[in-house]
């Protein structure tokens, strides 16, 4: 799913948000989920180098799995969205509320004359 994020308008730079996130149990595999989410670009500039970083904590807050999740496209241009998805393997018992995303990008600047 790439396209046009339309409820705002674009700012200067590079600006890529978490728009969803999801987190469901393998059906097949024990203590195995599947991550996938969406990010959108809300800028102009296109953002390199996409990344999620995810980590997986337990309800007392202790933090028990991390790891790093590729978008669909490296690099995202003003007004696209992108998704991520992965497999996230040996962790049992956790559900969406343990999971914390934050996504990562190398900025680029708008040229000052547009």
């Amino acid at each position: 799913m790439c396209g046009s994020y339309a409820l705002e308008p674009l700012t200067g730079d590079a600006d890529v948000v978490v728009v969803s996130r999801r987190l469901i149990p393998d059906p097949v595999r024990v203590a195995h989920y599947v991550l996938s989410g969406a990010v959108f670009n809300r800028g102009r500039a296109t953002a390199k180098n996409v990344l999620i970083q995810y980590q997986i904590h337990r309800v007392g807050g202790m933090k028990i799995g991390q790891g790093k999740v590729s978008v669909s496209q490296k690099d995202l241009p003003g007004g696209v969205i992108a998704e991520y998805r992965s497999l996230i393997v040996g962790i049992p018992s956790i559900d969406d509320r343990n999971v914390q995303t934050k996504v990562r990008w190398t900025k680029k600047r708008v040229p000052l004359d547009r």
